[in-house]
């Protein structure tokens, strides 16, 4: 519909409706232009070997793979410089970006680097290291999930400050929205669970 209407249209991050070459592909559902993962059980890794960029693989070396807490090549970080890129490209005419960032989805994991985990290595309560099942292990899961969540929060802020360096933010209708609640542990759902 919004094709139609003249619309440029880009999906970036996370898709969860049909993998490469079949009928549920991003390109094949109203979007001229795609880059993220086409698979949500490979979202569940910030530093995947490959995203793709409608129906090409872009591969990432020093990505090693499904366990690992660190690599090269931080998923969000390149999820948001295309985003970034379609609005430079399309700041002239209406545009539509769906913009389905992966933080703070499980795994927890930041670049070593991120300021926010420094910090809250500082001042979050880690009780104890998360040994690690079907997600990466994690030595400090509340102040790697904090640092996230404030990463979250600064890449949307990019991409406003984007809008209006551009001249767009004023005609710009801003949805924010989630599909998850709290990534609490068993015993943290238990104790704030309310009283029956």
């Amino acid at each position: 519909m919004l094709q139609r209407a003249g619309y440029k249209t880009c999906a970036v991050g996370k898709w969860g409706l049909g993998g490469p070459f079949n009928d549920g592909d991003p390109n094949k559902q109203g979007f001229d232009h795609f880059f993220g993962y086409l698979c949500q059980r490979e979202a569940h890794n910030y530093f995947p070997t490959h995203l793709w960029r409608n129906d090409e693989a872009i591969h990432y070396d020093g990505n090693e793979g499904h366990k690992q807490l660190i690599g090269k090549h931080y998923a969000p970080d390149e999820i948001l410089q295309d985003a970034l890129r379609f609005i430079d490209s399309n700041k002239s005419d209406p545009f539509f970006l769906y913009y389905a960032t992966i933080i703070p989805h499980v795994s927890l994991q930041v670049p070593l680097d991120d300021p926010g985990l420094a910090e809250y290595r500082k001042t979050v309560n880690d009780p104890k290291p998360f040994k690690g099942s079907s997600y990466v292990a994690n030595q400090t899961p509340h102040a790697t999930y904090a640092a996230m969540i404030t990463r979250m929060d600064r890449n949307v802020g990019t991409i406003i400050e984007k809008l209006k360096e551009r001249g767009v933010y004023e005609n710009t209708l801003i949805m924010f929205t989630s599909d998850n609640r709290t990534a609490l542990t068993e015993s943290e759902k238990v104790r704030r669970s309310p009283v029956r």
